[in-house]
């Protein structure tokens, strides 16, 4: 795949890449990795495109709504098994 342009500084730098993603909540960061993405070689600008970014967000609904994160566990084996675009994904918890 040739490089795609990158939306922040416009150089045809957009090359598939694995990054980790961090989202963090009451405490908690959630880490999401092994994501299929884009990186600009240049400016470093990261993108997660179509079904990969749909589905770190159904990720991230699952999460919020568990009970588990309540009382700062979570089922994480449950979640990873619900992964289908992400096969090679880890989740992982940090305790703030």
């Amino acid at each position: 795949m040739n490089p795609l342009p990158c939306p922040e500084c416009h150089m045809e730098t957009m090359e598939e890449s694995i990054i980790t993603l961090a989202y963090a909540q009451d405490g908690v960061t959630l880490r999401i990795n092994n994501v299929p993405a884009l990186t600009c070689s240049n400016c470093g600008k990261q993108l997660v495109t179509g079904d990969v970014a749909h589905q770190v967000s159904d990720i991230l609904q699952q999460v919020k709504g568990h009970a588990a994160l309540q009382h700062l566990s979570l089922d994480v084996h449950q979640l990873q098994e619900q992964i289908t675009q992400v096969k090679s994904a880890s989740l992982e918890l940090v305790y703030a």
